[in-house]
């Protein structure tokens, strides 16, 4: 179903990353401290309150920083000068790592990819026991999530895969406004394989994008496949086909968990994508194969 909603109700969820400590640090040295009483058990936001204020405000501040060199750029800035130093690529690709992997559709991944991993093992005959040991619960998936962003070398990694791709920073310049979602990182794979996705940020051929204003969008593909993108490195490009907006909004929505956001209200590419495939905002995110069969996660999660 389609409907509008104002974005205060739904941009964000409260408590999303609220966990009890000792669960957070129970594989580390730490558990053991909670388990003779030395430190005393809470629940904290320790891990939202971070990325609200050193992660959301300096971004922010960056995008904001971008759009407006954006909105004001002349015909010779779009010629003539780049859109971001080298420098503050790494300091942004730091950024973007957190966006990626903070987000709702990282959490159901992680279950997700669980349960089809459990439908798998059934069928393989592996003893009921042992496939309980990978069953995950929403608070499992929870602390895994957490971990994945405290987990610096990680983030570092993935940092690092942003920081490879060419940059170019799209202005629009069509009627139509880019969207966002609660997804708001899109991703593309250009090159197909019989058993993976190929839509990981380390993958030949990907095609990642960030809308960051209804008018300017962050594209990054991979330099080595997209070659002809590679002139367009770190400098501005010029949007004004709407099919060209279509193709990153249709995008986004098929990848969004829930919400889609439209600055100006018009919905009526999600109503036509609708009608072509009444479910194409159904079909799910994450499967697996094994034995010329496919799983796909047997919970519908929020």
């Amino acid at each position: 179903m389609l409907r509008i909603n104002n974005i205060a109700d739904v941009a964000s969820e409260r408590y999303f990353y609220d966990m009890n400590l000792s669960d957070l640090f129970q594989d580390s040295p730490y558990g053991e401290l909670f388990d003779k009483g030395i430190i005393k058990d809470e629940k904290t936001q320790g891990i939202e309150n971070t990325l609200s204020t050193t992660i959301e405000k300096p971004l922010a501040e960056w995008l904001e920083k971008i759009i407006c060199d954006a909105t004001n750029a002349t015909p010779w800035h779009i010629r003539n000068c780049i859109f971001i130093t080298p420098e503050k690529k790494t300091e942004l690709s730091a950024y973007l790592a957190i966006q990626y992997i903070r987000t709702k559709s990282v959490r159901n991944s992680i279950l997700n990819s669980a349960d089809c991993l459990i439908q798998v093992l059934a069928d393989m005959g592996v003893p009921k026991e042992r496939i309980e040991e990978y069953t995950l619960s929403e608070d499992r998936g929870k602390m895994i999530h957490n971990k994945m962003l405290m987990d610096e070398e990680n983030l570092n990694k993935i940092a690092h895969l942003f920081e490879r791709l060419t940059w170019t920073l799209g202005i629009n310049k069509t009627p139509k406004k880019l969207y966002t979602s609660d997804n708001p990182i899109g991703t593309r794979a250009h090159i197909t394989h019989p058993f993976l996705s190929m839509s990981g940020l380390a993958c030949r051929g990907i095609e990642v994008f960030y809308p960051i204003s209804p008018f300017v969008v962050l594209m990054m593909v991979d330099g080595t496949y997209h070659t002809h993108m590679n002139i367009y490195k770190n400098r501005y490009i010029i949007i004004d086909k709407e099919a060209n907006i279509d193709y990153y909004n249709s995008i986004l929505a098929v990848q969004a968990e829930r919400f889609v956001f439209s600055s100006d209200g018009d919905i009526r590419l999600l109503k036509r994508m609708k009608e072509k495939d009444p479910d194409v905002f159904r079909h799910p995110h994450n499967q697996s194969s094994w034995g010329g069969k496919t799983y796909y996660p047997r919970t519908k999660r929020s």
